[in-house]
């Protein structure tokens, strides 16, 4: 199961990056206002004097004249302020006073303070705005990441270093869909080639059911149209008629083989069964079948072998590895039928014959439906069901199934759960 990052994973990698950046810049700010303060203070007593020396000119007045308008109150105005300075008068070679009005320069002055305060708070405002257009910022480029994941999974996730723990995760949902979609493409791939291998052969099938039917139908015809057919010639078409209505049994019963496939599958009956005597009674039942394709069927077995399966399941299964193994066997040799222990605890049950090996390219096809002898040595001439439902009976079990083939001998094995 994929990991799932938290979210406050990847909040905490962001607000780490951009607090940071953050301090470092309302640091260098107040460092630079402060070096701006510290060295601009002769510009500053400049810039005054030029204020104040074009805003007022000054005024010369005895020491008499100064007193005197001082006591009327003409430098006493709380609305207004006044430089004075006193200085001696060359010409009359008196005590003097200058005096101008610096009310504006006082004004702009007093002004000062407040006004770094505010140019500083500025400069705040302007990096906190900055850091939250960094979280805006993400926030879109992980939105685009997201719609481009949506329009074109094939591209790789492109997000910014602060945003590395969503990238990783938006790159694991990434691959993870192209692997769904890839395992999507090749499950419909599978079930439309499994499809049409159903309606060949049902074709094949339908199309086969008329040739032993018209034999039938025609032999039987000709054994009641003429009673006195010579005995050797009725028994011979007996014998045929025979044979072909056989043979149609057999279409028939591969017709309702791939009527039951897509059934629900029937819930197994499990009782204790003796895997060697089921064995035996296979490889029995196939001796006639093998005795026509000059073959032999031996079982061969380490000793008691008792499992819990179900009865009839089980002998379809292994009756379908012999009557392939039957089908496939060279003549003059035999299949092997083995019964014994899995490594695991298990019981083993194998199926040996020797004859052309399955080609290596098709081997992991053989147990797919609908894949006959013609494809991947599947069932001959049949439907292309059996291996397919030891399969499906071998995993009902609990178990699993396998094919081997090189030099001459191919072997299937199942392995079942004690």
């Amino acid at each position: 199961m994929r990991r799932r990052v938290s979210r406050s994973e990847q909040a905490r990698v962001l607000a780490r990056r951009v607090e940071g950046r953050t301090v470092l810049a309302v640091a260098l700010w107040t460092l630079f206002c402060l070096l701006v303060a510290w060295g601009s203070r002769d510009l500053v007593s400049a810039l005054g004097e030029a204020i104040a020396a074009n805003d007022s000119a000054w005024a010369t007045y005895t020491v008499e004249d100064y007193n005197a308008l001082a006591e009327t109150g003409r430098f006493s105005d709380p609305r207004k302020t006044y430089q004075v300075v006193g200085a001696y008068d060359e010409a009359s070679g008196e005590e003097v006073f200058r005096v101008r009005d610096i009310t504006l320069y006082t004004r702009l002055h007093d002004l000062k303070a407040p006004a770094a305060v505010v140019v500083y708070l500025g400069g705040l405002v302007v990096v906190f705005l900055w850091a939250q257009r960094r979280y805006l910022d993400a926030f879109d480029d992980l939105a685009a990441a997201v719609t481009d994941l949506v329009r074109d999974p094939a591209a790789p996730v492109r997000l910014p270093e602060e945003l590395s723990v969503a990238g990783r995760e938006l790159e694991s949902v990434r691959r993870e869909r192209l692997e769904a979609d890839a395992a999507a493409r090749a499950a419909d791939e599978a079930a439309l080639a499994a499809e049409r291998r159903k309606d060949e052969l049902v074709t094949y099938l339908a199309h086969d059911l008329r040739t032993p039917l018209t034999s039938v139908t025609g032999y039987l015809e000709l054994l009641d149209e003429s009673p006195d057919l010579p005995e050797d010639a009725r028994r011979r078409y007996v014998s045929v008629a025979h044979g072909r209505a056989v043979r149609l049994g057999d279409l028939v019963e591969e017709l309702f083989e791939i009527s039951r496939f897509n059934l629900q599958t029937i819930p197994l009956e499990r009782s204790r069964v003796d895997l060697v005597l089921l064995g035996e009674q296979v490889a029995e039942e196939a001796m006639p079948d093998a005795a026509a394709h000059g073959l032999t069927v031996r079982v061969a077995a380490d000793g008691p072998c008792v499992a819990a399966v179900d009865p009839g399941r089980a002998a379809r299964m292994l009756s379908n590895l012999v009557r392939n193994a039957v089908a496939h066997g060279d003549d003059g040799t035999e299949v092997v039928v083995g019964v014994g222990r899995a490594p695991d605890g298990g019981v083993r049950m194998t199926v040996r014959d020797n004859g052309p090996d399955i080609p290596e390219e098709l081997l992991p096809h053989v147990f797919e439906r609908f894949v006959r002898g013609d494809d991947a040595r599947g069932d001959g001439a049949g439907a292309g069901l059996g291996l397919s439902i030891v399969e499906e009976i071998a995993r009902a079990h609990g178990g699993r199934v396998w094919a081997e083939s090189a030099g001459g001998t191919t072997t299937f094995t199942v392995e079942l759960p004690r």
